[in-house]
């Protein structure tokens, strides 16, 4: 191959994050969805751009509800979104812009990084289905960590993988402190981040059989910086929510393998999703086998901590997933290699060729059923932007409420607020009430299933408890009332 062939080669991954970005721009949604771990987000940015304690966001904790979220998330994230924010305010459309971005440049790291196992084309095959994914393109309209931290995690890998190769397998220990601040910056954005330092000094001891000046550099570097974050922020409280019971291990497996189907679904045929599934699965197995006889990378070791991080982790999500899902595409690429060299090139082709009607099948049917145009069930719904402009402008600062949303009514209110357990009885809320010494209740029934507990749970007490409250606001969808 001649050298200028291989420079256009290389140069097709340009092409290619353009057609990601575009894609992802023009199918953005106006608004943002009810999730509200964007809002704590936002909060962090705005209280950084203020002056104000980073982690104050007006969240008022329940102990009956442990999975709304940490008491702060990471400042790396929101130190990203400051200046956006700063320039455009509330503007969910430029917000989102700045993740693609950032996501893009992920997807480039990615390819400089895979490159040393995979060819140009496999390579370029591995960052479309990672980019053009179904699963990470609905994320377009989310103003999460989720693809910032892939961006930070991969760019810390393509570091060491750089640093490790251009100095023969050891790099100087003043390049320690690069590694270390990369490894810090994705922590930074997400706590998993952390897994990178056991990846890189397992990968130390794996080629020298012991820790060499640079890991150790980078891990004090990594670990000065994790350290004072902690200490100026305090525990975010996740860390206690670990389970490593043996029977939670093994549904946390099944329900982990049962989400990783989500990657290959297919809007029109379940069947054909799972088929799809299966057979990417035993190639990535096949592409595992392969890459372990070619030499152990930094990212497979990344991917392997990773795992045994979210495994005991009680909550199982699709999103978790994420992480591990770049260096699964690499192992598809290797094992589909492996499979078809064994065969006859006639039947090489031909499997190339449903290799790549499945996955459009796969992709394209999930794109076709998108929703598209605005978001109209969401934080831009007019009633409830009534209802916080009402909350900000007719009750007392420091006023607090109970809410079955509080992260965004505390962002767009400006009021503290806490939300209630979705089973409470009204006996447990009422104390609760009392032991914030909360002022103001909101009930709801927009069509969204996140409030349909407003319909049981706080229509309950609402119906027990009327004579202590009085109803002093109303729109279509929400009542707003004062608690005596």
């Amino acid at each position: 191959m001649s050298e200028a062939s291989q420079a256009l080669r290389r140069a097709a991954i340009f092409p290619l994050l353009a057609i990601v970005f575009a894609v992802y721009l023009a199918t953005l949604q106006s608004g943002h969805h009810w999730g509200d771990d964007f809002a704590d987000y936002l909060h962090h940015a705005r209280n950084l751009i203020d002056g104000h304690s980073y982690a104050d966001t007006g969240l008022i904790e329940n102990p009956q509800v442990r999975n709304l979220g940490p008491r702060y998330f990471p400042p790396g994230f929101p130190a990203l979104l400051a200046p956006t924010l700063a320039l455009f305010g509330f503007n969910y459309t430029a917000l989102k812009i700045e993740v693609a971005v950032l996501f893009v440049l992920g997807l480039w790291l990615m390819y400089g990084l895979f490159r040393d196992r995979l060819n140009d084309w496999q390579a370029l095959a591995a960052i479309a289905l990672i980019g053009l994914n179904p699963v990470l393109w609905e994320m377009r309209n989310d103003i999460v960590s989720d693809l910032p931290f892939l961006t930070a995690t991969y760019g810390s890998l393509y570091l060491m993988h750089w640093l490790y190769t251009r100095h023969a397998g050891n790099p100087p220990a003043i390049w320690g402190i690069a590694a270390g601040l990369s490894i810090y910056s994705a922590y930074a954005i997400r706590q998993p981040g952390l897994m990178l330092i056991p990846a890189m000094l397992c990968f130390e001891l794996l080629r020298a059989r012991r820790l060499r000046p640079f890991s150790l550099v980078a891990t004090a570097v990594a670990g000065t910086a994790m350290l004072a974050q902690r200490l100026i922020l305090g525990s975010d409280g996740r860390s206690t929510l670990f389970d490593f019971s043996p029977r939670w291990l093994v549904s946390s497996i099944t329900q982990n393998l049962r989400a990783s189907d989500e990657f290959w679904n297919n809007a029109w045929s379940p069947a054909a999703a799972k088929l799809v599934f299966l057979a990417a699965l035993a190639l990535m197995v096949c592409g595992l086998w392969a890459a372990l006889r070619s030499g152990i990378r930094i990212y497979d070791l990344f991917a392997l901590f990773y795992v045994l991080l979210i495994v005991p982790y009680p909550y199982v999500t699709v999103r978790y997933l994420l992480p591990i899902v770049p260096v699964q595409m690499v192992y598809l690429a290797l094992g589909f290699e492996l499979a078809v060299s064994r065969v006859p090139r006639k039947a090489a082709a031909v499997a190339a060729a449903c290799a790549l009607l499945s996955a459009l099948a796969s992709y394209g049917s999930q794109y076709a059923a998108a929703a598209t145009g605005p978001i109209r069930e969401g934080v831009s719904d007019p009633d409830f932007v009534a209802l916080c402009e009402y909350a900000r402008a007719s009750t007392p600062p420091g006023s607090r409420f109970v809410i079955r949303k509080p992260r965004v009514f505390t962002l767009l209110a400006d009021r503290p607020a806490a939300t209630y357990g979705p089973s409470e009885e009204p006996e447990d809320l009422r104390a609760f009430i009392q032991a914030i010494h909360a002022s103001y209740l909101v009930w709801g029934d927009p069509p969204a299933i996140d409030f349909d507990t407003d319909l049981i749970t706080l229509q309950r007490f609402i119906n027990q408890d009327g004579d202590h409250l009085t109803l002093i606001y109303w729109n279509s969808h929400y009542r707003l009332y004062r608690i005596s």
